[in-house]
């Protein structure tokens, strides 16, 4: 009577779990990542429906504040002095920034008060950025569309050259033509921004309209595979990149409070170029080739034709 197996038995049966093996990995992780994206979807579906309350306690205008308050997102961080009129506030202070600054850069402050919740601004598709977290900072998450809210930069000197960047539409909720195709929140990493930058018309002055970078030469290197030496030579850019993007795909919110999981190559074909706006960009032109530059703004030569039909950036008003 045989008691065991052959040798050669053996070898099959685990050849057989190896080939298996091979075809269900695989399978697992994708199906690991798809989960991650739901969580993604559903924590911005989340932090659209707080603006939607807060646009209700505002009297319809989209936050856009710049303030300095004691209150940190990082709690653990409060050990830090608060100095309202100096450091961390008006003034780097070293490796903590602009601690308790509450403007664009720390856009998540003007709404923590309607999540109640932290977490809900990082995504478990994206690594987070521990360093700029220690300086108060989230970063390569996702961000707000500073060219449909405007920003400010008003705290400590209002009479500043660009210190009110209104957007073009009036920063209302109401005066978004298509809030469900008009995107609010956009996943962005690898960049170490905190927003989504916006563009303002030069000369830069103390109050003037913004848009948001609506150019497809700009989003076309932060999302498909290239590096910058690729943008400045028009190489490559055609296969999404998955460090860039969550294989392939764009978490996005729009203002309906509405999220999505859009394609890299559809979010360029709804993006205008630079020609179809009818301008130039004039200030930080090297900023479509500068993937490490942080949020800021663009300047525009001249004001772009916003008549375009391009909803998703609140064009075609």
């Amino acid at each position: 009577m045989r008691k065991a197996f052959t040798l050669i038995e053996l070898l099959v049966v685990i050849a057989i779990i190896a080939i298996l093996a091979a075809i269900l990995f695989p399978v697992f992780a994708q199906a690991k990542q798809a989960a991650k994206r739901t969580a993604s979807l559903s924590n911005v579906k989340q932090v659209g429906t707080s603006i939607q309350i807060y646009v209700a306690d505002y009297d319809d205008v989209l936050p856009r504040n710049d303030d300095c308050t004691p209150e940190l997102l990082n709690k653990s961080l409060s050990g830090v002095p608060f100095n309202p009129t100096g450091a961390g506030c008006t003034t780097s202070a070293g490796v903590n920034g602009f601690l308790y600054r509450k403007n664009h850069f720390t856009w998540q402050a003007w709404i923590l008060p309607y999540t109640k919740n932290i977490d809900i601004f990082f995504l478990p598709t994206r690594q987070r950025n521990e360093t700029a977290w220690t300086q108060n900072n989230i970063v390569d998450q996702f961000g707000i569309n500073t060219g449909l809210t405007g920003a400010l930069n008003t705290y400590g000197n209002p009479n500043r050259n660009g210190a009110f960047r209104d957007s073009w539409t009036g920063g209302s909720m109401t005066a978004i033509n298509s809030p469900s195709e008009a995107m609010l929140l956009m996943e962005i990493g690898g960049s170490g921004s905190p927003h989504i930058p916006h563009v303002t018309v030069d000369p830069f002055v103390n109050r003037q309209p913004t848009y948001p970078v609506a150019i497809r030469e700009f989003w076309r290197y932060r999302l498909m595979e290239g590096t910058a030496a690729d943008c400045v030579n028009g190489t490559r850019g055609l296969v999404p990149d998955n460090r860039k993007t969550s294989n392939g795909l764009v978490v996005l919110g729009f203002t309906d409070s509405s999220a999505k999981a859009m394609p890299a190559s559809q979010f360029l074909a709804r993006t205008p170029s630079i020609t179809e706006l009818g301008t130039t960009v004039s200030f930080n032109a090297s900023s479509y080739c500068n993937f490490s530059s942080p949020g800021g703004n663009l300047g525009f030569a001249s004001t772009p034709n916003s008549s375009i039909n391009y909803p998703m950036w609140g064009f075609g008003q």
